[in-house]
């Protein structure tokens, strides 16, 4: 990015697609008369590389030829609070992730940026229940919130994408005597 546009860089790409991902996480943890409280976060940020729709830190293979490379950042915040001897633990957990920092909101979709450039932040909470040693079933929805760009067809306005989910998980690891 210079300004507010992308630019075309010819003279170092192997330096020029480099990867650099500072950051620093913390984990709390402590017991009360309530139960135990586990509070944990992170945050990192650098220099990512991307295709111009993609540009997820987490996604390892670039498949377009052209690559943007983009200062991004990213956190969380993770708070459960697990109910003595309820087998109940609520969670609740706040993230974020802007793509590229460098790019004034409002503005993705002019100056070479497009949905790869669009940040969202999540907020959820949900409940899980240990019914037995082997079942732990799952209520939790997440509320998804992206930003939005009246430059960029299809980000005019926020994106209906929450995430609701029920799980039931069984564990088939039984002790040998």
């Amino acid at each position: 990015m210079a300004g507010n546009s992308f630019t075309i860089n010819e003279n170092d790409p192997a330096g020029y697609v480099k990867r650099e991902y500072p950051g620093a996480d913390i984990q709390i943890e402590f017991s009360s008369c309530m139960g135990k409280t586990v509070l944990s976060g992170e945050y990192i940020f650098g220099t990512q590389p991307g295709g111009k729709g993609n540009s997820n830190p987490d996604y390892s293979e670039i498949s377009e030829r052209d690559i943007y490379i983009r200062n991004f950042r990213r956190g969380y915040l993770n708070l459960i609070q697990d109910f003595v001897k309820s087998g109940l633990s609520a969670v609740t957990k706040f993230d974020f992730y802007d793509p590229n920092a460098k790019n004034p909101k409002k503005e993705t979709g002019i100056g070479g940026t497009g949905k790869g450039d669009i940040a969202w932040n999540t907020f959820g909470t949900g409940i899980l229940c240990y019914i037995n040693r082997d079942i732990r079933l799952t209520v939790y929805n997440d509320w998804l919130q992206n930003e939005t760009s009246a430059n960029l067809s299809g980000y005019d306005r926020g994106i209906a994408d929450n995430v609701f989910t029920l799980r039931v998980q069984y564990s088939f690891y039984k002790q040998l005597n």
